[in-house]
């Protein structure tokens, strides 16, 4: 009985990483060359850890806030590499995407604002703010920033009437660093 106990539990680590709130998780990716600092409460899901990942190849990973009450309710990073260095007009190019009005239509989301370019720890940010249509859903907000032959996305939805969720995108966004290799 005690070897199919162990057996379950090796089993089941894999299928994601879990941490309590009180926690971060440190989450680097080689592949697509960055790390940042997760908070603890959540579920991480990317090709490495859930076998049924369908993202496209350019989301490095999700996570998912175990609480649906927590003011960070999702968070994930895509990563567009370019064959060149990124440059400001590639970042400015995808916020337009995100802000375009196709987009808005498929997220049914409204852009609310595009917020002054933010720096924290030598990467420069430039990010807007969306609502979701949907009277019980909450907001978005997406940074981007680039790095050599990357563009990177980080994406945070807020849930609706929380507050905190901000504070804890602003720390994730000071924790990121790249390259990694």
């Amino acid at each position: 009985m005690r070897g199919l106990i162990f057996t379950l539990i090796l089993l089941a680590l894999p299928l994601a990483a879990r941490a309590d709130d009180s926690s971060t998780i440190t989450y680097t990716s080689h592949r697509y060359g960055f790390a940042l600092n997760l908070p603890g409460g959540g579920i991480i899901s990317d090709a490495a850890s859930d076998p049924d990942w369908k993202a496209d190849s350019s989301a490095a990973f999700d996570w998912d806030a175990l609480d649906p009450k927590a003011p960070l309710s999702f968070l994930g990073v895509v990563v567009v590499s370019f064959d060149d260095d990124a440059v400001d007009a590639d970042v400015s190019d995808w916020m337009a995407d995100e802000a375009g009005a196709e987009n808005l239509a498929k997220m049914k989301a409204k852009l609310l604002a595009n917020g002054a370019p933010l720096s924290l720890d030598g990467h420069s940010w430039t990010n807007a703010r969306f609502k979701y249509d949907a009277a019980d859903e909450g907001e978005y907000e997406i940074f981007v920033t680039r790095e050599g032959h990357n563009l990177y996305a980080v994406y945070f939805d807020y849930a609706r009437g929380s507050t905190g969720g901000e504070a804890t995108a602003r720390k994730v966004l000071a924790s990121f660093t790249a390259p990694v290799r």
